[in-house]
């Protein structure tokens, strides 16, 4: 069985139409190749209010 620890990390808390976690990180600019930051920063739960935002997670190669 499980470790209740992980299983809690792997179980979805939200449900449609909560209200998402709110963080807020630095935005990198790559297109040089070089991670470079542009001092501008991402607010997640700032972007939310205007409309619905889809977050990808993973890698593009």
């Amino acid at each position: 069985m499980a470790d209740p620890t992980f299983q809690r990390l792997a179980t979805p808390e939200l449900k449609p139409g909560d209200q998402a976690f709110g963080f807020r990180r630095p935005l990198y600019d790559f297109s040089s190749g070089q991670q470079v930051a542009t001092g501008d920063t991402f607010d997640l739960l700032e972007r939310a209010t205007d409309k619905p935002i889809a977050l990808i997670f993973g890698s593009y190669t």
